[in-house]
């Protein structure tokens, strides 16, 4: 499984996240990579997903050239390992359409399936294509989530799928997904969260995540502090407000390990559903 991070801290220079975690794959989206198409090519990132961006413009009020869009990814196709299809929030024949005409200029992109959307359009999709979006999801309750979710993977095993927005530990367990993206190591290290075995705690005052380190009983505290130092970090270096790219490194550093651990045995069970 490739995670790819989003909202990933960045500088002009080497980050100071770099020699903490290594190389690591990102997404990035085309409206920002348009102005900096260096982005791209930063030797810090491993694999870059290029998205389309549409989501995001469409909340502004506004659209995305198509064309635009096709002449960006010809002339650099070959600096991402994946991009998007341009897809169009609240219509998946308007989707569709997008997708045939980006594969007739000859690109190759990633199709998006939203949410709630036509199953043909998904079948024509694992027909034509072979790997596969899911997404629309962002204000979506978990149990809506699994069982789309549960309905689109089962006897889908032979397709390669993309989880927009997909960064819970639960639902990684629960699908073979081929690939995933989510803002969660970054949008928790700035509220002053961290990802443990253990779930996620708050560190900082004011942090919006139920549980609190500082309240956790001492057996918990001691779990924590063993896992933090296990990783090579400090945990009062942690705890201090300003350090979110130091946490975001460690949140990094957490999901890659946990990635490390899952495979296609912890997918399946004898009633060709999914184990949470």
């Amino acid at each position: 499984m490739i995670l790819y991070y989003s909202a990933v801290p960045l500088s002009e220079e080497e980050p100071a996240w770099f020699r903490l975690t290594g190389k690591l794959s990102v997404l990035f989206s085309y409206p920002i990579v348009k102005k900096k198409p260096e982005l791209l090519d930063l030797p810090w990132f491993d694999k870059v997903f290029l998205d389309s961006g549409a989501f995001t413009v469409w909340t502004k009020g506004n659209t995305i050239d198509i064309h635009e869009y096709i002449d960006f990814l010809i002339m650099n196709k070959n600096r991402c390992a994946t991009y998007a299809a341009l897809d169009v929030i609240g219509s998946a024949m308007g989707s569709l359409q997008n997708y045939k005409i980006m594969k007739k200029a000859g690109l190759d992109p990633l199709p998006c399936l939203h949410i709630g959307e036509e199953e043909k359009v998904l079948n024509f999709y694992c027909e034509e294509a072979g790997h596969v979006g899911l997404g629309g999801v962002a204000k979506t309750k978990h149990t809506k989530r699994v069982k789309w979710y549960d309905s689109v993977f089962r006897d889908r095993t032979d397709i390669k799928f993309h989880g927009f927005a997909v960064v819970h530990m639960k639902l990684l367990r629960r699908y073979p997904w081929h690939s995933v993206d989510g803002t969660f190591a970054a949008t928790a290290a700035r509220r002053g969260g961290i990802i443990t075995p253990f779930g996620h705690y708050s560190i900082i005052k004011g942090s919006p995540y139920e549980r609190l380190y500082h309240t956790a009983s001492p057996g918990v505290k001691k779990n924590i502090l063993d896992h933090v130092e296990s990783y090579g970090f400090d945990m009062k270096r942690l705890c201090l407000p300003k350090e979110s790219i130091y946490r975001f490194a460690f949140n990094a550093k957490c999901l890659q390990a946990f990635i490390k651990t899952l495979s296609e045995k912890t997918y399946k069970n004898p009633i060709g559903g999914f184990n949470l």
